[in-house]
């Protein structure tokens, strides 16, 4: 099966279809590259599925129109087929083509007048016939219709809806970048010591690489990962916090630390970068760099941090963290950011000898924070389902948005529990207000 280009501003070559898929979009590495501003950057993916190829429309701005009927997610492809995405309009062609039935004129005008009078005592006959047929065909399409149209299709399951949702997922091209730079000069000795961390992910396979000068330590590793990793991280990668995150920097003499990250999942995607600062890195951003972290100590074997950096930015993380403990009332946020930076702080700890006096600490007040902390949300999860009870559904919907503004993280399971609440007492007020 082919797709030919039939219109658009630039003309693109006609391609064969070819298994696995093949994307389309305006960006470089697409297949088929979509050169103008009415196509989104990866617009939609064409599939072979069995004997089918199935279009798939990759959340793009201007949709997929099959025959000038826009697909709701997708559809599968026929012979024949005209297929506009953004301004580009391509027709789909089967590779064999049934040669068109050749008439026969080599008969004589009168055997065709003799063939023509034996048959019109029957023509009359087989016109009946055929309209017969035709009116119980319509009848039996009708009746068939109707029972399909009140039985509809069985609900899904909601296994099923994770599911379909894990596979579309998997289906957009997905890539990530990590990077920790640290660069430091001895003043006394002259010297710099570099150590360099890199993460690359493309689709399942990652590449871990970590360059130490001081220890003159250089390791490379290749790995694949599982599908629910990936599809972990590109969850990270679609929440609007990580989406809006924004970089930050600030001046050392003597010192770079650098991290930067860059995640793509279709059009989706961002990317931040922190230079000597800590502090600014917002909690999604510090979610994802230590899930990755836990991704490489988990299938690697390489010595991501070294000794002096994770002692150091420990000290950071739990100065950080026991200032936003100390200030939990004056935001919300505070004490479940507070409580992150301290676990960060006992992480980049965990594995090395002879730890400074704080780590003890940072363990006491953690594991009295977190059990503070999850006796709170209790509390105030008993008390939204009791207003829910007693239809008092103002107070609930206040105190599952304040669940909500306690723990700012979309992956966290309690913070979607509490927003599934919300919404739903938010939907009964409204279908309250309307009666």
């Amino acid at each position: 099966m082919k797709l030919i280009f039939k219109d658009g501003p630039v003309p693109v070559e006609d391609t064969e279809l070819k298994e696995p898929f093949l994307c389309l979009g305006r960006e470089v590495d697409n297949d088929i590259r979509l050169k103008s501003p009415e196509a989104s950057r990866y617009h939609a993916k064409i599939t072979k599925d069995g004997n089918i190829w199935i279009v798939e429309d990759l959340e793009s701005s201007n949709g997929v129109l099959i025959n000038n009927h826009k697909i709701d997610q997708s559809a599968p492809l026929a012979h024949g087929d005209e297929v506009k995405i953004g301004d580009f309009v391509f027709k789909v062609q089967d590779q064999i083509d049934t040669p068109a039935p050749v008439a026969d004129f080599t008969k004589t005008k009168v055997e065709m007048d003799k063939k023509g009078d034996d048959n019109k005592e029957s023509g009359h006959t087989k016109v009946l016939a055929l309209g017969f047929v035709f009116m119980l065909l319509l009848v039996i399409i009708g009746l068939t219709f109707i029972s399909l149209k009140e039985s509809g299709p069985p609900p899904k399951t909601p296994e099923q809806i994770a599911e379909e949702k894990l596979k579309k997922l998997l289906r957009l091209p997905f890539s990530v970048e990590y990077e920790f730079l640290s660069s430091e000069k001895d003043p006394m000795l002259q010297k710099f010591n570099i150590f360099t961390y890199r993460v690359q992910i493309e689709e399942n396979e990652m590449a871990v690489k970590v360059i130490n000068l001081q220890d003159q330590l250089k390791q490379e590793e290749v790995v694949t990962l599982s599908d629910e990793q990936v599809s972990r991280l590109k969850d990270f990668t679609k929440t609007p916090a990580f989406l809006d995150a924004s970089s930050s920097s600030r001046k050392s003499q003597n010192k770079l630390e650098k991290q930067s990250l860059f995640m793509r999942l279709g059009y989706l995607g961002n990317q931040v970068i922190y230079e000597n600062d800590n502090y600014s890195k917002p909690p999604i951003v510090e979610d994802i760099i230590a899930y990755i972290d836990t991704i490489v100590d988990d299938v690697t074997q390489v010595n991501r941090i070294p000794r002096a950096v994770a002692f150091e930015r420990a000290e950071e993380l739990y100065i950080a963290g026991k200032r936003l403990l100390e200030y939990k009332a004056v935001e919300l946020r505070n004490e479940y950011d507070g409580l992150n930076k301290l676990d960060s702080s006992i992480k980049y700890l965990t594995g090395f000898q002879n730890l400074p006096p704080y780590y003890t600490e940072a363990g006491r007040i953690l594991n009295k924070g977190r059990a503070s902390f999850q006796a709170r949300i209790d509390r105030l999860f008993n008390e939204g389902s009791f207003h829910e009870r007693s239809a008092n559904l103002d107070e609930a919907s206040k105190v599952y948005l304040e669940i909500i503004e306690r723990i700012p993280d979309e992956t966290n399971p309690m913070y979607r529990t509490a927003r599934q609440k919300y919404e739903r007492v938010k939907n009964k007020l409204e279908s309250i207000k309307k009666k």
